[in-house]
C-alpha cells in the first residue's frame, strides 16, 4: 500500500490529524501495511502475501517466560473499524474506534526488551487499544483468525480512545453516536 489516504470517516480537520506512529520501527511499517484486508479476508490455511496494520481492544492477555528473558505475549484482540485519525481536542480521548468490527483475532508476539511475564501482566491489562502489524492466516485448529506474524504491537491505555462517539465501517456511512457522557438536560424556564 502507498502513502496514507483517509479512513471511512472523511478528512482530518481542526484538532484532528493523521495517526502518528510512536517509532520509527512503526513508522516504516506504517508505510507498507495495508489498512484495507478484513479479518473476513483471510483464507483457510493461508497467510496473506502482505503485511496488514489492524487495530482492535484488548480482550485476554497471557503472557509466558522464555529462556530468553523476553517473555511471549498472547493477545485475543476484538477487531474495530479504525479511521486512521487522532484528535488533539480538549478531550483527553485521542482516537475514536467504531463500535463496529470484523471480530477477534489472535496475536503474539515476543517483547523486544528483557522482563518478567509478571510484569506484563500487572501494566498491560484488557481494555487498552492495540494497533497490530503482521501476516494474518486461517487458523486450521479451530478456525480462528491469527497473526502468522506479528512484525510489531502498539498498545494504547484504555483512558486514550473511545467507542460510543462514532459509528462507521468499510460498508456503511459514518455517524454520530451522540455526544459522550451523559445526555444534555433541558433547561428550565424561571
Amino acid at each position: 500500500m502507498g502513502p496514507w489516504r483517509p479512513g471511512f470517516v472523511g478528512q482530518a480537520g481542526g484538532g484532528a490529524k493523521r495517526y502518528e506512529p510512536a517509532s520509527e520501527v512503526e513508522a516504516k511499517l506504517m508505510q507498507t501495511a495495508a489498512r484495507d484486508v478484513r479479518l473476513t479476508d483471510v483464507g483457510v490455511g493461508t497467510g496473506q502475501p502482505e503485511l496488514v496494520v489492524w487495530a482492535g481492544i484488548v480482550r485476554a492477555v497471557e503472557a509466558h517466560d522464555t529462556d530468553s528473558g523476553r517473555p511471549v505475549v498472547s493477545l485475543d484482540v476484538e477487531q474495530r473499524h479504525f479511521d486512521w485519525i487522532g484528535d488533539s481536542g480538549l478531550q483527553p480521548e485521542r482516537f475514536f474506534l467504531s463500535p463496529l468490527g470484523d471480530g477477534t483475532f489472535r496475536t503474539r508476539w515476543q517483547l523486544p526488551r528483557v522482563v518478567s511475564a509478571e510484569e506484563v501482566r500487572a501494566h498491560r491489562v484488557p481494555r487498552d487499544m492495540v494497533v497490530v502489524y503482521g501476516n494474518p492466516r486461517l487458523s486450521t485448529a479451530d478456525g480462528a483468525v491469527e497473526m502468522a506474524s506479528t512484525e510489531s504491537i502498539r498498545l494504547i491505555p484504555a483512558a486514550q480512545w473511545r467507542d460510543d462517539v462514532l459509528s462507521y465501517g468499510p460498508d456503511i456511512e459514518s455517524k454520530s453516536l451522540g455526544a459522550p457522557g451523559p445526555a444534555a438536560q433541558p433547561l428550565e424556564d424561571k
